[in-house]
């Protein structure tokens, strides 16, 4: 991710954060207190202080023992109870790997402009085509299988790198097929869910880390079926 964003750089000649700037928020209307690279809560153009939650952890873990030991004690700020707390302007590692903050409403604008593309509204998209949109849910087959129907030689993970999985609602054989990025880092987890063919997506966003991707997905599991039963 910091290769591709160096990339992106050298070609506009234009830095990571005013490209995204001028060519991701400003064309959804995404205003700063949505998405951001403004991490200084010094800076007088900071929105970030009072707009975003504060990385959580459990304190008394053994993740967060091990995270003291091999981060920089400026990652911390003073515990609360039980939780172990990050720095507000914390960014992981440059601009285009973990360095964007953004709230769901951040996230929501831009799913609904990919949701318009995935459904074939080019024309109402300022992001996406039609064809961008369904090549990042485009379904991976086994390397050397020959015959994409069977379902054993069908992958997990699409070639965009979303996970593909199902949502069976209450104790009917209804389910619905959904794309999900889950992602996190110190201090927080999230999860996307696209479900095409219900036409809508959801986002969650967590103030907590998690070690793996089970808490958010059955987070979402359980929230999603309030928009899809």
């Amino acid at each position: 991710f910091g290769l591709l964003g160096k990339l992106i750089e050298n070609v506009p000649g234009m830095t990571y954060k005013e490209y995204m700037n001028q060519n991701f928020w400003e064309p959804l209307g995404i205003s700063s207190e949505e998405m951001t690279f403004d991490h200084d809560p010094s800076s007088s153009s900071s929105n970030t202080t009072n707009t975003f939650a504060q990385g959580h952890q459990d304190r008394f873990s053994v993740l967060t023992a091990v995270f003291w030991l091999l981060t920089s004690r400026e990652l911390w700020d003073t515990s609360s109870g039980k939780w172990a707390r990050f720095q507000k302007n914390l960014a992981m590692n440059g601009p285009s790997y973990g360095g964007c903050i953004a709230s769901a409403t951040g996230y929501a604008k831009l799913l609904q402009d990919f949701l318009l593309a995935l459904d074939g509204n080019d024309q109402s998209s300022k992001l996406f085509s039609t064809m961008a949109a369904k090549d990042l849910i485009e379904p991976q087959y086994a390397a050397g299988s020959s015959d994409h129907d069977e379902k054993k030689n069908l992958l997990p993970s699409t070639i965009g790198g979303w996970n593909r999985g199902q949502l069976q609602l209450g104790a009917s054989s209804t389910h619905h097929t959904y794309f999900a990025k889950p992602g996190g880092g110190p201090g927080f987890s999230s999860n996307i869910r696209i479900y095409p063919d219900a036409k809508i997506a959801t986002v969650y966003l967590c103030n907590k880390t998690e070690v793996s991707e089970g808490p958010i997905h059955s987070l979402s599991d359980i929230l999603d079926k309030n928009f899809l039963e």
